[in-house]
């Protein structure tokens, strides 16, 4: 068994009940010097770095297992906490910036009020709120004004396309199948 494992370290014993002259290699995972006790059934005596044998007495264990499952603990608890962590900022991030953009909206509200109150009856107050307002804002409210009647041409296109769809298919020939 010595030589099976120096010639190749993935087939390490013999099982001497199937075949005494081939080496084969052990069915326990992470196995690195198995024993065959019955023909295709080994019992591992040595397991690689980094893994323990559990389930057998001293040197014949039934399995091998990762050593230390404190790590993967360790390293799924850091990961989770980064995660939530990431949530945390962009669900922040999400609310102060949708806090700041009512806010705006609120104060630009109320100086359009304002100026409607304080102007003559005579001027345009929508002109004069809107000059008053900032330029990225008036360029804001007509970039709304524009995809509004974009919107409604697309959704008159939509209702007349679909209209005259359904009218050439009443006015197909049925084919009987």
């Amino acid at each position: 068994e010595e030589g099976c494992a120096a010639a190749n370290p993935q087939t390490p014993a013999i099982d001497k009940f199937t075949d005494p002259h081939l080496c084969v290699s052990c069915e326990i995972t992470a196995c690195k010097r198995c024993t065959f006790v019955a023909a295709g059934h080994a019992v591992c005596n040595e397991c690689f770095p980094g893994f323990v044998g559990v389930g057998g007495s001293e040197g014949e264990f039934a399995e091998c297992e990762l050593w230390d499952h404190r790590t993967v603990l360790v390293i799924f608890g850091v990961f989770s906490g980064l995660l939530g962590l990431l949530f945390i900022v962009i669900l922040l991030a999400t609310v102060v910036g949708m806090w700041r953009l009512t806010w705006t909206y609120y104060f630009s509200d109320r100086l359009r009020n304002f100026t409607r109150h304080f102007t003559s009856r005579s001027e345009d107050t929508t002109d004069n709120a809107e000059a008053l307002l900032p330029e990225h804002e008036q360029e804001t409210i007509k970039a709304l004004e524009r995809n509004k009647v974009a919107i409604g041409q697309g959704l008159r296109i939509s209702l007349m396309s679909s209209i005259k769809f359904s009218s050439m298919l009443r006015s197909s020939p049925q084919t009987a199948a």
